[in-house]
């Protein structure tokens, strides 16, 4: 069964559209760069995150990736392009950190986190990549969730982030704009430029301190 895996602190560039393995795709160091769903093989099978860089697009047409992602250590994803990328499977970080940044939008329909980890789990959105423009990070029907168990579990927004439903973390949220139809929890505190929750049962709740420069509940 024939597998991608990248393992030395280089780039690698993936372009061939045609792969058909079925071995999945294991990240360890360096950046695997990708263009299409298409570079990395079946779709039913995970992508195996343990450090290095998902690096997402060119200046090219936007995409999706279908493919789950299964991270075992501390990994980024960045779309520093023009593309806009969609991840339609879920993103299960452990108790690994994930930084989710770049240029380019990206939009996540499943769930970042699970919590199944024991130890401290950062989750970083919209870190500038180089000195360019942040892209927003939708989270489109899923949730982020149960990030980490432990109190220095954080997850933490430059820019904007967006979800149709709940935001939780076992240590602090901090954001620039949070906007979200469902709760946002945390068992720290809760700060941002603007906080909204817009959605039926919307609210903010934290064991610590709410501070916000708009802070909008509905």
């Amino acid at each position: 069964v024939l597998s991608l895996t990248q393992t030395n602190s280089n780039q690698l560039q993936v372009s061939n559209t045609g792969n058909t393995f079925t071995g999945g795709v294991m990240l360890s160091a360096g950046t695997l760069a990708i263009t299409s769903n298409a570079n990395l093989g079946s779709t039913s099978v995970a992508i195996a995150l343990d450090g290095g860089v998902l690096s997402l697009g060119t200046n090219g047409a936007s995409y999706s990736v279908a493919n789950p992602i299964n991270m075992s250590n501390s990994s980024t994803i960045t779309n520093a392009g023009t593309s806009a990328v969609t991840f339609s499977s879920n993103i299960q970080n452990s108790s690994s950190n994930l930084t989710v940044n770049g240029s380019g939008n990206i939009t996540i329909q499943g769930i970042i986190g699970s919590g199944s980890g024991s130890g401290t789990t950062n989750i970083n959105i919209g870190q500038s990549v180089g000195g360019a423009g942040l892209g927003v990070v939708t989270i489109n029907n899923g949730s982020i969730v149960n990030i980490g168990n432990t109190s220095g579990s954080a997850l933490s927004v430059v820019g904007s982030i967006s979800t149709s439903n709940n935001i939780s973390a076992a240590g602090n949220i901090t954001g620039g704009n949070i906007l979200t139809a469902g709760l946002i929890s945390a068992t720290g505190n809760v700060y941002a430029n603007t906080i909204v929750t817009n959605g039926s049962g919307g609210a903010v709740s934290a064991s610590g301190n709410i501070i916000g420069g708009n802070i909008i509940t509905s």
